[in-house]
């Protein structure tokens, strides 16, 4: 009896903690988690754009490289929806020059570009894929062009 009183116990302690944890991390007025960002632009565009070591200059080169293998083919999807949903990211920050109205509109852009790579990645047409990411690279250019720092 007194196991069971002490895992009951537990299981309420624990069951209080999370609903404080959940309290913790979400909105008062919507119930839905707040966000937080923790990467800025810069980490952004190095980590998901960069030419060459980021998640676009990965797919570039795998492109480059000669025939795929499924799980290349997989991956490179994989990533195409990060350099995607990186847009969604942007659209939560500040734009460090211009209109935040503006900043929105090329991330959903760039984000709409990125979307479109799917369809070539599915049929395995790297030079689809590269026509894309091209299509993606116009993006960032308008993008920089209103919005990027001197």
């Amino acid at each position: 009896m007194r196991t069971l009183l002490s895992r009951i116990g537990f299981g309420l302690f624990l069951a209080i903690g999370l609903v404080g944890i959940h309290a913790a991390t979400t909105s008062a007025d919507n119930g839905k988690p707040t966000y937080a960002p923790v990467a800025n632009i810069k980490n952004l565009m190095n980590a998901i754009n960069h030419e060459e070591m980021g998640l676009y200059g990965m797919m570039q080169a795998d492109c480059k490289s000669g025939k795929l293998t499924s799980a290349q083919w997989n991956l490179m999807r994989h990533r195409a929806a990060m350099l995607a949903e990186s847009g969604n990211i942007l659209m939560q920050l500040d734009p460090p020059k211009g209109e935040a109205a503006s900043w929105r509109k090329h991330a959903e852009s760039f984000r709409e570009a990125a979307k479109k790579l799917k369809k070539p990645m599915i049929r395995r047409k790297t030079d689809l894929v590269m026509a894309g990411l091209g299509e993606v690279q116009k993006q960032c250019d308008a993008c920089h062009k209103a919005h990027r720092p001197e």
